[in-house]
């Protein structure tokens, strides 16, 4: 008796499990839509169920009708779900995942494409050709749709990878969390200067604790 008990919560855990997953009929980062509060750039506030689409990282909510809807970058400031806070950064939603008095370091969540198309495709050819098929999967959009009809289906679509990116938000400057990209970002005059203090910080491009000694030097 044990053992079918067990078996059963391994079954159950394991569809579980793959509901949540994001995939091209639930392009989400969330298995669901989680209340919040958003702050627009007009000072104004609303609670909303939201989730955060991944095709180019928007804000998605429910309206009054359970039809999903979106926001608009240039009106959204701040989400709030009580776990989780994210910026309207550079015209793109994204999760701060750390924060010193000179800024903020932040995740850009998107969907790895290329990933949908590594298999080959028939007769041995490559599937990179069926990536506007995947795409456009994902692009029927979303929007306008009943939230609770597209949930019921959302195990149907084919699996999306997700790639995780680091940006520094700090004084003007928002780029993403490299080297190389915040060099760029910098006056001549201080290249020097940042390439002492990468010296004396050993700095983890891949740690959000790491990257905020980064926002050190912008003080």
């Amino acid at each position: 008796m044990k053992k079918i008990i067990i078996t059963l919560f391994t079954i159950l855990f394991y569809y579980s499990s793959q509901a949540q997953e994001c995939s091209t009929l639930w392009p989400y980062i969330y298995p669901e839509f989680k209340p919040a509060i958003i702050y627009t750039t007009g000072g104004a506030k609303f609670n909303r169920n939201v989730n955060i689409h991944v095709q180019a990282s928007t804000l998605h909510y429910l309206d009054d009708k359970n039809i999903i809807r979106e926001t608009k970058s240039d009106e959204l400031l701040l989400v709030d779900t009580g776990e989780d806070k994210f910026m309207c950064v550079d015209g793109r939603v994204m999760k701060v995942v750390g924060t010193v008095e000179q800024g903020f370091i932040a995740t850009l969540v998107l969907a790895d494409f290329s990933k949908l198309n590594e298999k080959a495709g028939a007769y041995g050819s490559s599937s990179s050709s069926s990536a506007v098929t995947q795409l456009t999967s994902v692009e029927t959009s979303v929007l306008g749709q009943n939230h609770m009809e597209l949930r019921q289906n959302r195990d149907v679509g084919k699996l999306i990878q997700l790639k995780t990116s680091y940006f520094i938000v700090t004084k003007g400057i928002i780029c993403a969390a490299t080297k190389k990209a915040i060099e760029s970002k910098l006056p001549q005059e201080q290249k020097a200067a940042f390439k002492v203090f990468l010296n004396k910080n050993k700095i983890k491009w891949n740690n959000p604790e790491s990257l905020q000694q980064v926002l050190n030097f912008f003080k």
